[in-house]
């Protein structure tokens, strides 16, 4: 899955969009497991290209809430949820309780 949140990244960074290859990114996103920093730079890339996929949008937020995520991950797939208008209750619940439980140090 790194090697396609890459790829996306990638195209971001460049600012390429290719409808198809990004449909086919998110099929595979929306059957796979991901590492955190995969699903943040799947997010930012997506929120990047403004490419509102809303099944895979929906599998980066369940993703992040059963993936370890470091700080920066969280903020990203919150920027990209804003820049999206992608509501995901569930995922800032998650990034609450996170907080709330110290589970992530945000002062790092």
């Amino acid at each position: 899955m790194r090697d396609l949140a890459n790829i996306l990244w990638a195209c971001a960074r460049l600012l390429t969009q290719n409808e198809q290859m990004q449909e086919a990114i998110a099929h595979e996103v929306i059957l796979r497991d991901c590492r955190g920093q995969d699903l943040s730079n799947l997010a930012w890339a997506s929120a990047t290209l403004r490419f509102k996929n809303t099944q895979m949008l929906e599998a980066i937020a369940q993703g992040a809430q059963k993936a370890p995520l470091q700080p920066q991950a969280f903020a990203s797939i919150a920027w990209a949820f804003a820049k999206l208008r992608y509501e995901a209750t569930h995922f800032m619940e998650e990034m609450a309780g996170a907080l709330k439980d110290s589970r992530v140090n945000f002062n790092s």
